[in-house]
């Protein structure tokens, strides 16, 4: 009798190291449950903004929802969002920002991500 296959485990993102103009960022790992965020600067009026992120699952075809949060007027209000496929490969949106802190949510449902990870910076 021949061994059953086994779903290979995801590989770990390469998640990239943070730049002197990245405004925020959250890394999400499943192994240590941890969603470490970080908010560095405000947005400016004006500029373009690339959301740089990406996702891995063992779940074929699973895909997270992210959210990315204004301070201002509001807390907590939320000035784009969208879908982030969990396939390994990075996506890059660009869009305005308005001149707030931006924080990057993740989920709410990440069963069955290993790790996943979000970046905004200027759009140079």
């Amino acid at each position: 009798m021949s061994p059953l296959p086994t779903a290979e485990a995801p590989q770990a993102l390469s998640v990239p190291p943070v730049t002197s103009d990245e405004i925020s960022r959250v890394v999400y790992t499943a192994t240590t449950q941890t969603m470490d965020r970080a908010v560095r600067a405000e947005a400016r009026t004006g500029q373009q903004y690339a959301l740089d992120a990406a996702c891995i699952s063992a779940v074929p075809g699973r895909a997270i929802k992210y959210e990315l949060l204004s301070s201002k007027p509001n807390p907590n209000t939320p000035v784009a969002s969208g879908e982030l496929p969990c396939d390994g490969n990075a996506i890059r949106n660009s869009m305005p920002l308005p001149a707030a802190a931006i924080q990057v949510s993740l989920g709410p449902d990440l069963a069955g991500v290993a790790s996943a990870y979000a970046v905004i910076k200027p759009l140079t």
